[in-house]
């Protein structure tokens, strides 16, 4: 399971927007970050589109994984 969010422009005088995602796996945590966007976006859609898609760019990522350590993948 992932969750991700993104917070428009929270720092105002910068900016940037911040992001964060997390991946659960058999109710713990496997993979987390939370940070500042390193690009100016111009609305809270596109705050959002790219912290999703950078998220997607870390699930694929375990995907890959878990398939090559032998996890079976639902």
């Amino acid at each position: 399971m992932g969750y991700v969010d993104s917070d428009f422009a929270r720092y105002k005088n910068m900016q940037r927007s911040t992001k964060g995602n997390i991946f659960v796996v058999v109710g713990g945590p496997v993979s987390w970050e939370t940070k500042r966007q390193d690009t100016i976006v111009l609305s809270t859609v596109e705050a959002e589109f790219m912290a999703f898609s950078q998220a997607m760019t870390q699930a694929l990522w375990l995907l890959k994984y878990f398939e090559e350590i032998g996890l079976p993948v639902i």
